[in-house]
Parts: structure tokens; C-alpha cells; sequence
């Protein structure tokens, strides 16, 4: 079972069992559907910083927004994070260039 097919189980089931009065974050199923999202890859998010007249390329967790590669990684190849150090989100490179 894929990770997009246990996301729609959960969803199905936490709409059958969860009281609609209350906020469904509170259900545990919630926190599973979320953690299973978070194994799904993601495209980062690419910003050019130009500061210092030097070009950079970073890239930044679609999910959190937390730095992933400037200053504490070097982007090059296989040494690109494969999840995000804060939030644990995947992350897909493909089609990214290296700097």
C-alpha cells in the first residue's frame, strides 16, 4: 500500500469516526494522516539571493520553510538532504541543478 492510498483510508475512516463538532486534529488519525503526507516528496522551494553581489541559489522545505541547503550543506550530488532536519518532509530533487 502506497503512501497516497493509506493518506485516503485514514481520511475515509476519520470522516466516519470523528465528531464533526470538534476540531479533527485531535484524533490521532490526524497526526498519522500528516506524517504520512510528510513521506510523499516535495519540490523545494528555490529563492536567488543576490546579497554581496554573489549569485546563490537556496532552497527552502515546501512545508516548513526551513533552510535546507546555503550555508550548512553543500548542494552538490548525493549530498543533498533527502529530508527536511526540522519537519522530516521528503524531499525531490529531481531536475534540480547542482550549484
Amino acid at each position: 500500500m502506497t503512501a497516497e492510498e493509506s493518506i485516503k483510508d485514514l481520511k475515509r475512516f476519520c470522516d466516519e469516526e470523528c465528531d464533526k463538532t470538534t476540531n479533527c486534529k485531535g484524533c490521532g488519525i490526524h497526526y498519522g494522516k500528516e506524517a504520512l503526507e510528510k513521506q510523499i516528496p516535495k519540490k523545494p522551494n528555490v529563492r536567488v539571493n543576490d546579497s554581496w553581489s554573489v549569485k546563490k541559489t537556496e532552497y527552502y522545505c515546501p512545508n516548513c520553510g526551513y533552510q535546507l541547503a546555503g550555508f550548512q550543506f553543500v548542494c552538490s550530488g548525493e549530498h543533498k538532504v533527502a529530508y527536511c532536519e526540522l519537519c522530516s518532509q521528503a524531499i525531490d530533487w529531481d531536475g534540480e541543478e547542482n550549484d
